[in-house]
């Protein structure tokens, strides 16, 4: 089930001030291999880039800003280590789970993503 949660602003006033977030019990469709990612990371690490990826949108890109927020949104998971963030995030956009739940956002990560190692 879905629910209301309100958040924090993380980095400013450039994050969303309210989101939909899935109960721990459900991952929102992203069922299948996820690469050895727990489903409910998998879901929550997605929904965090889908949000981000707007708010690039509205302004000039913020990589502190978007640093500070997976640290803020994913201690639990990952501690202070943003590169672990981003190791795990590379393994899950190669995942046939992420690309079947989210196949737009992924595609654009992995050009994202492919555009940096190049």
């Amino acid at each position: 089930m879905r629910k209301m949660v309100s958040k924090k602003p993380i980095g400013g006033s450039h994050e969303p001030e309210t989101e939909l977030r899935p109960d721990s019990s459900e991952h929102l469709g992203l069922a299948g291999d996820t690469s050895g990612i727990e489903p409910v990371l998998a879901q929550k690490m997605l929904d965090f880039e889908k949000e981000w990826l707007k708010v690039a949108r509205r302004g000039p890109r913020m990589a502190g800003a978007r640093q500070e927020a997976i640290r803020r949104r994913f201690a639990e998971d990952f501690g202070n280590n943003t590169i672990r963030y981003h190791q795990v995030l590379s393994r899950l956009l190669d995942s046939p789970a992420a690309e079947a739940a989210e196949p737009v956002l992924v595609h654009r990560l992995r050009a994202v993503r492919d555009n940096q190692d190049a």
